[in-house]
């Protein structure tokens, strides 16, 4: 199968991109790898959690109508080259939706199960070698995008000092500083729902989904206007441990009509 891309005018997107084998569940999928993420189309995540696609394809509706993920962020397109299915000899290309990680996490939370986890840690295995490049040869561009401040030090230390060995104590501070990880908004994503299953005072699986998504909602709305960030992956590392207090103390009850709205006493 080969791949271009192509995508929403607000997502930029170039052609590095490779093809991987996900064989570590029991499926032969062949998942797209590019920008530091994994994407799979509505029909292998449906493979993936083993639930019908229609199924899926309502999760992530509701993951964009609640804004729980922007979703010209997350969607891509992807041109397939197939066997033509009427010419012998001949191919055909077709653009293809694709999701990233993020949705396919989320979608993993709303179908209950564990696979989201063990995709994770299958994610940051498949990544290692690329966090690592990034650690060790960042390019001087980069780090002027991710942070004035570090654009200012890079001009310091090649004016003053050995640029690589200070080049790198910079990179190490940026990676363990700047903002949470995929395992962290996971963590945050499943307090979140321990925090709105504690509210109602009910087993999950005994919420009314519609009441489920209004809190989860408000939960995520509070949270970003908090920690004043767009979207809670935004959140800085160094706000982690801030934000898991204020997910496990988060509470509707100064929201009379909310809470009348999702039936909390």
């Amino acid at each position: 199968m080969n791949n271009i891309c192509s995508t929403d005018e607000d997502i930029n997107l170039s052609t590095d991109i490779s093809i991987v084998q996900c064989t570590e569940f029991g499926l032969n999928l062949e998942i797209i790898k590019h920008a530091d993420s994994i994407w799979m189309t509505t029909q292998q995540i449906a493979e993936f959690y083993e639930r019908d696609v229609s199924v899926i394809r309502k999760h992530i509706k509701n993951i964009f109508d609640d804004k729980i993920l922007d979703e010209k962020l997350v969607k891509a397109y992807f041109a397939s080259t197939y066997q033509h299915g009427r010419y012998e000899n001949e191919t055909q290309t077709k653009m293809v939706q694709h999701y990233n990680i993020d949705v396919i996490l989320e979608v993993g939370l709303r179908v209950t199960s564990d696979k989201g986890k063990k995709l994770q840690n299958w994610f940051n295995t498949l990544g290692k070698n690329t966090f690592k490049q990034i650690g060790e040869e960042i390019q001087q561009q980069d780090i002027l995008q991710l942070s004035g401040e570090i654009g200012q030090l890079k001009q310091a230390i090649l004016n003053q000092f050995d640029e690589i060995t200070l080049l790198k104590a910079a990179i190490i501070d940026i990676t363990t500083t700047y903002r949470i990880d995929e395992e962290e908004k996971y963590f945050l994503n499943q307090l979140a729902k321990e925090r709105i299953v504690e509210l109602f005072k009910v087993p999950y699986n005994e919420i009314d989904k519609n009441q489920y998504r209004i809190a989860i909602a408000a939960l995520w709305r509070d949270f970003k206007e908090h920690f004043k960030i767009s979207k809670y992956a935004m959140l800085p590392r160094m706000d982690l441990e801030h934000a898991k207090e204020y997910i496990r103390y988060w509470d509707a009850i100064p929201y009379d009509r909310f809470k009348k709205q999702i039936g909390l006493k």
